[in-house]
């Protein structure tokens, strides 16, 4: 059984272990103290003269942005502190096609990207776009939406990831990788203060061990805030959180042809979790007429402003995370052995007041433990030779324990002595879940290139993948105990799937400067089981895989010597077994619970845009945007209605895909002012747009969030060196209010809704020395 407060759990211990060894280890690296370096790992790594050269690993081999025929967002170092991201769902400000939103915090996100991703809040679930930290797959839901500190570079990959990747998906890849030790001496730190009591600490060092054989580097992140809403029915704040995080990186580089680099992290997160904001739904269904017993008026409407509410239950979210990783490369005089060893744990449970009123309704706990371990080999050719290939295998294993409640209509057993009754869809009900997935997957998989000329690539690849889900599903309620059934889901599901994806890629070099490229990519989704059901044992279960045939023509540049970067690309995909999530009431006794399903066919296409300028060598300028149009060609699905017969069905052939704008556009501009040899003078601004999006595939308008905006801007004052600066700086400028996420509950009478951040503003002091 799961515990609901892990703090002594499995992980607790490796946490505790991990901040010991980070407090003692800078002092063992003091005595190794050398002079200014650079960091050979940063993203940008020469000047042009305008734009500087970007370094990316899309394809799994260092090369310029510009030279690899995909789509690809990068931010740099520089980057995210620029746009002050701090968590990945901020990554979806400034990327093209990119939304990230949690009904349930910062566990269990839910990841799209060119409209293609799953609304499945349970821990069971596997994304179609997949999150990498320094080449480990983070397959481990309730981890992925970990803090992002001293990073080097971060790289968004939109379409299918079919080939090369440690996880076949059908939405694209994220990958994230940590600032390396380089063997030289430096380090960097920064505070925050801010709106409502918030403050960020980050700092890191690095320093040689023994020569340049050993070095290290040691980071760390800690943040606090005390809430940007308040309580009306207590008075008391809401929002708050704190949270730390810990990295530890040990290289070994013991001649010219081995480079090992060992990664020891972790982290903790505590805080009351989200807040559901109270949208009444017309039917009927809320029992306002209870209000009054409680001091409440009814009907009931929420006090106070629009990040403020009324909410009966304390609510708690915990989150501790750990993991450990080696990568390792081995020169072998002409190919090159890579080894990614990962294991990841979390620990991870959630409390929240689902129904967002005073009337102690609808209550949820979520609690989870989860592992995974991963390796993959691979073995890289000559990359100077007309004939390069890459070929390798990959194994991933992982475990989800997960035990949840639903505590529905308490209400009535505080105020009216109810007693529990399975016979009674009116009576008060607790309901838990326990359920345990294991998941192993093995692939094995080859790509080669071959260079006609100096213009002229072909590239084509295959991978094989075999899947294997097992769940072991049960439930109870308080009501069948009193009537003498143990169990009301006792069941356990197998399921295996194989697959063979692959794709390929024509690219010309027209200049030196311009790439052309189209592109075929054959993606595979693995089956899902559908871990949510309450009372009938035949709703658990499998959603097949989804495949997605996708083509992308593309084109890259950079004029205007060097000061102009422009990339485009557009694409169409046809998607087979779309997996659906769906959000419907039990037959049984109106519970919400959850559904998987297969839409027949889906269609994606799109067009999407990344400009970079730097007409002077003070202005910087950047502006992306995508225009999508995504959805179901063929669906037929259950209806989300608890006014409607059981197995009842609605043709949704023709909807858009949830979460999918028809548009959105980022752009930031930042000015340089030199004041005097020493300092500078950078006042910046970017923003965001996104039209229209629904939330559920019925398009219902009150389940979709409206077009918007949002602005921010700052003013750093810095040395010309980069060693100081002050920012002061403010987000969502203009005070948008916005939902990352509305909730069907129209069962309960209503629909819970996420606000999108408030309006905050602070400083940050910056230091750097290398």
């Amino acid at each position: 059984m799961v515990s609901k407060r892990s703090k002594d759990g499995h992980v607790g211990v490796k946490l505790k272990l991990l901040t010991g060894a980070v407090f003692f280890s800078p002092f063992l690296a003091m005595p190794a103290v050398a002079q200014n370096s650079q960091n050979e790992t940063e993203s940008v790594s020469e000047d042009t003269g305008g734009l500087s050269v970007i370094i990316v690993t899309a394809q799994r081999r260092d090369e310029n942005l510009q030279d690899v025929p995909a789509a690809v967002t990068a931010f740099g170092a520089e980057d995210i502190t620029r746009f002050g991201f701090t968590d990945p769902s901020e990554l979806t400000a400034q990327t093209p096609g990119l939304q990230i939103r949690s009904s349930n915090g910062q566990t269990k996100p839910n990841v799209f990207l060119r409209g293609i991703g799953t609304n499945d809040f349970n821990v069971s679930a596997s994304g179609a776009v997949g999150f990498y930290a320094d080449e480990v797959y983070q397959g481990l839901q309730s981890g992925q939406l970990f803090q992002m500190f001293d990073l080097d570079r971060v790289e968004v990959l939109r379409g299918p990831q079919g080939t090369l990747y440690g996880r076949n998906t059908t939405g694209g890849a994220v990958n994230f990788f940590a600032r390396q030790p380089d063997g030289d001496f430096a380090a960097n730190a920064s505070a925050t203060y801010g709106r409502f009591d918030q403050f960020d600490i980050e700092a890191g060092v690095q320093a040689p061990l023994a020569g340049d054989v050993l070095s290290m580097r040691l980071a760390g992140v800690y943040r606090s805030n005390n809430g940007s809403g308040v309580n009306q029915f207590t008075g008391e704040r809401v929002g708050d959180s704190e949270s730390w995080a810990l990295r530890g990186l040990l290289r070994l580089q013991p001649d010219d042809n081995q480079d090992w680099l060992l990664n020891v992290h972790g982290g903790r997160l505590t805080g009351d979790g989200p807040r559901y904001h109270f949208q009444r739904v017309p039917n009927g269904l809320y029992p306002d007429g209870v209000l009054p017993i409680i001091g409440v008026t009814a009907p009931f409407s929420p006090m106070g402003g629009y990040w403020d509410g009324e909410w009966d239950l304390p609510q708690d979210e915990e989150v501790e995370s750990f993991g450990i990783s080696l990568n390792g490369e081995i020169y072998l005089g002409g190919p090159t052995l890579h080894s990614v060893t990962g294991y990841e744990a979390v620990d991870a449970f959630v409390r929240f007041d689902s129904d967002g009123t005073p009337l102690n309704y609808v209550n949820v706990d979520f609690g989870d433990e989860s592992w995974q371990f991963s390796q993959e080999l691979r073995l890289d050719s000559d990359p100077d030779k007309p004939l390069t290939w890459i070929i390798g295998g990959y194994f991933y294993s992982d475990r989800v324990r997960a035990n949840n409640s639903f505590d529905v209509g308490r209400f009535a057993r505080e105020l009216f002595g109810a007693i529990p009754d399975i016979t009674d869809p009116a009576a008060p009900i607790v309901i838990s879940q326990l359920y345990t997935q294991r998941t192993r997957s093995y692939a094995a998989f080859g790509s080669a290139s071959y260079h006609f000329n100096d213009a002229v690539t072909l590239t084509a690849g295959l991978r094989y993948t075999r899947d294997r889900k097992t769940l072991d599903y049960f439930t109870t309620a308080d009501s069948a105990l009193l009537a003498g059934i143990p169990s009301l889901i006792d069941v356990e599901r197998r399921r295996s799937w194989d697959a063979l994806t692959g794709n390929v890629i024509l690219e010309y070099q027209a200049a030196d400067n311009i790439l052309l490229y189209t592109s075929y990519n054959r993606g595979f989704k693995s089956g899902q089981f559908n871990a949510s059901p309450f009372f009938e044992p035949m709703d658990v279960n499998s959603a097949n895989p989804e495949t997605v045939d996708a083509f992308e023509v593309g084109f890259k540049s950079q004029l205007a010597n060097n000061r102009v970067r422009l990339n485009v690309s557009a694409f169409y995909n046809e998607f087979s077994d779309l997996q659906v999530f769906q959000f419907i009431p039990d037959a049984t006794t109106g519970i919400p619970t959850s559904r998987y399903s297969n839409a027949g066919a889906a269609r994606v296409s799109g067009l999407e845009f990344e400009i970079d300028a730097r007409p002077m060598e003070a202005l910087s300028l950047r502006l992306s945007g995508a225009l999508l149009d995504a959805e179901y060609t063929r669906f037929i699905a259950a209806v989300d209605d608890p006014t409607t017969p059981q197995d009842e069905t609605v043709d949704l052939s023709g909807n858009r895909l949830s979460v999918a704008p028809r548009f959105n556009l980022s752009g930031s501009v930042d000015y340089t002012i030199s004041i005097n040899d020493n300092l500078e003078l950078v006042p910046s601004y970017d923003f965001t747009y996104n039209s229209r999006k629904y939330f559920t595939p019925e398009n219902a308008s009150e389940l979709s969030q409206r077009r918007f905006w949002v602005h921010n801007a700052s003013i750093a004052l810095r040395e010309a060196d980069g060693r100081y600066s002050l920012t002061a700086w403010i987000r969502n400028l203009s005070g948008t209010r916005y939902n990352d996420e509305i909730f069907p509950l129209s069962d309960f009478g209503l629909n819970g809704a996420i606000r999108g951040a408030r309006q905050s503003y602070g400083i940050t002091l910056s230091y750097r020395f290398e």
